[in-house]
Order: C-alpha cells, then sequence, then structure tokens
C-alpha cells in the first residue's frame, strides 16, 4: 500500500486545547500545491466561491503596485490528522513542526479570491518560490465544525472584502516570529502567561512582550516581514552583550527573581521603552545602531538609584522612553525639528 505523501511545515503553534491554531509564512508556490486539490473540488470546498471578476481586479491592482503581496493571512481550514512536534518541550515552547497529509487540507476560509488571482497575475518566474505571505492554519472536528467555521469567517469580512480580525492575525505572527526568532526571548518570556510567579525564570510574561513589541509597528515604518521579523530578533539578542545585567541572566550567573528585586528591566514600562528604542536603532545605519546600543550599557538599570515623581503606567513609560532616546542622541517621534 502507497502511504500518502506528507509536508512539514515550520509554525508557530496558537488556539487552545479545543481548536488548535497554527501561524506560518509559506512561499506562493506552497500555497498553491497545497490548495490546488481544494480549487479542483467541483461539489465542495472553495472552488465554488472563486469569482473570476474579483480575482482579475486584485491581481490588475498587484500589476499597478509592482507587487504581489497578501498582508492579512490566507486562512486554511485542516483536519485532526496533523500532528504538531514542538521544537522542544519547555512550557514556553511555541515553535515547531506540523506534519500533514496532503488529504488534511480541508478548505480555503479567508483568501480563496487572493488565490485564485495568483494565477492571473503578471508574476516574474522567481516570485513564486521568492514572496512568502502568512498563512494561518486552524483545526476542525467534521464536516458541520468546518461549515460553521468558514461560515464565521466569511461572516467577518467588511463589505471592502478585508477581515477585521485578518489584520489582528498579520500582526500577531510578525510579532510571534521575533519571540521565536529571537533565542534571548525565549529565554526570558513566558509566552503564555499574563502574569509570573515570583521564584519565575522568566523575566517577562508573553503579554507584556506583545505590548511591547508592538511599539516597532508604531516607531517604526515596518511592514511585517519575515526578513524584519529576522533582524528585530537579532537586535534584541544583542542586548545580553550591551546591558550587563541581561547578560548575567542571559549566562545564568543571575536569576530573574533577582533582577525584580535589584533593576528596573522586568518592569513593563522599562520593557516598553527598550522597545520602543530598539525601534529606532533599527532604522538606522549599521555604525549607528551599534554607537546606540552601546550607549544603553551607560544607563542606570538600579531601583535603588531611581528618582521618579510618576505614578502611572504610561508617564512612567514615556519618561523611560525619553530617557533611552536621549542617552542614544535620538529625538523622540513626538519631537520636531524646529
Amino acid at each position: 500500500m502507497i502511504q500518502e505523501p506528507t509536508i512539514n511545515i515550520t509554525v508557530l503553534a496558537a488556539g487552545n486545547a479545543e481548536r488548535c491554531q497554527f501561524l506560518t509564512t509559506l512561499s506562493l508556490k506552497s500555497i498553491l500545491m497545497l490548495v490546488e486539490p481544494i480549487g479542483q473540488r467541483k461539489t465542495t470546498g472553495a472552488g465554488l466561491r472563486e469569482n473570476s471578476l474579483a480575482a482579475r481586479k486584485i491581481a490588475t491592482l498587484w500589476n499597478q503596485r509592482g507587487e504581489i503581496e497578501s498582508i492579512t493571512p490566507i486562512v486554511i481550514a485542516i483536519d485532526r490528522s496533523c500532528k504538531f512536534k514542538a521544537l522542544d518541550q519547555t512550557n514556553h515552547a511555541a515553535a515547531g513542526v506540523l506534519e500533514c497529509p496532503f488529504s488534511a487540507f480541508l478548505d480555503v476560509c479567508d483568501g480563496i479570491q487572493r488565490i485564485a488571482a495568483l494565477r492571473v497575475a503578471l508574476m516574474k518566474p522567481t516570485e513564486i518560490t521568492s514572496i512568502q505571505w502568512p498563512v494561518h492554519l486552524i483545526e476542525t472536528h467534521g464536516g458541520d465544525d468546518l461549515a460553521a467555521l468558514t461560515t464565521h469567517i466569511r461572516r467577518t469580512v467588511t463589505s471592502n472584502g478585508r477581515s477585521a480580525p485578518a489584520t489582528n492575525r498579520a500582526t500577531g505572527i510578525f510579532l510571534s516570529s521575533i519571540l521565536a526568532g529571537s533565542s534571548f526571548l525565549r529565554q526570558a518570556v513566558a509566552i503564555r502567561k499574563s502574569s509570573l510567579a515570583q521564584r519565575s525564570g522568566h523575566l517577562w510574561t508573553g503579554s507584556a512582550m506583545v505590548k511591547a513589541l508592538a511599539a516597532f509597528l508604531e516607531s517604526g515604518d515596518f511592514v511585517g516581514s519575515t526578513e524584519e521579523a529576522q533582524e528585530i530578533a537579532a537586535l534584541w539578542d544583542r542586548l545580553p552583550f550591551v546591558i550587563p545585567a541581561l547578560g548575567d541572566y542571559a549566562e545564568g550567573r543571575i536569576k530573574a527573581s533577582q533582577l525584580r528585586l535589584q533593576t528596573i528591566l522586568t518592569q513593563a514600562p522599562t520593557l516598553q521603552a527598550l522597545a520602543s528604542c530598539l525601534a529606532r536603532i533599527l532604522a538606522l545605519p549599521v555604525h549607528s545602531s551599534d554607537a546606540c546600543l552601546e550607549k544603553l550599557s551607560q544607563f542606570d538599570w538600579s531601583i535603588a538609584n531611581q528618582i521618579t515623581n510618576t505614578t502611572s503606567r504610561s508617564a512612567l513609560r514615556e519618561e523611560r522612553t525619553r530617557q533611552l532616546l536621549n542617552l542614544c542622541g535620538l529625538k523622540s517621534p513626538t519631537e520636531h525639528p524646529q
């Protein structure tokens, strides 16, 4: 008996025990290969929902822009035969490999017109393998559940054909890619926690880090690409080399609980200030960014010497952001040249 072929996809796990979900980015070639059997179905699935007029409009827009893009994810329903294997077995591991039989890809819940547009767009030969799009894989439990899921997703689509939740999913993929791509953040962040026990080995919660990383989208001109996520992750990996306390933590010479008692590094306003500062540094030329990072080692991160009249978190975040930017010789985003 010939065994059904499978495909292994590197993903970030999301969702819950009731409905597993996975976020990834795939090349256009991979996406077309996975959904081609779905599009060929004549009685069920996405083939009935393709609209040639809508597809041509999308393709025309891409051709005018000179760019084939999908900011919002393609949402694909999969069945339970897909098996997720985490890269490591720690509680905060969300990255892993999803092993899927080809028959496990059931339906395109959102994005079928974009996929149809790929077939009529003026693509260069290299684009089909080099361009990547975000993909959201959602597990379903039988035909009725698949029908309910696809109906729910289609109802979220607005009159202009864009889905509001999809934008949030795209941002989530971008931020999760940063967390997965940085060895320091994988060590320091409790991905699935909103609070930390006193003895926790992590510095920050997942919810606090996501809010902090959102500063990258607010403070810089980022489109949320895989390459940008890798650059940002690499920048966070440099922090232990320029902030001694974080270096001691990364090397196991000091515990997270000690940093919480002795420094402001674990506080949410400081984390968000760091994120805002790094967002500005990332946009600089290499020699300038190196100099700015080195200046972060001069900042007094200790709790004992912090004197402030600020009581609210938001005001404290703004104050520390201003202090870090001034230290690095950078202007605040709200400051304008005279």
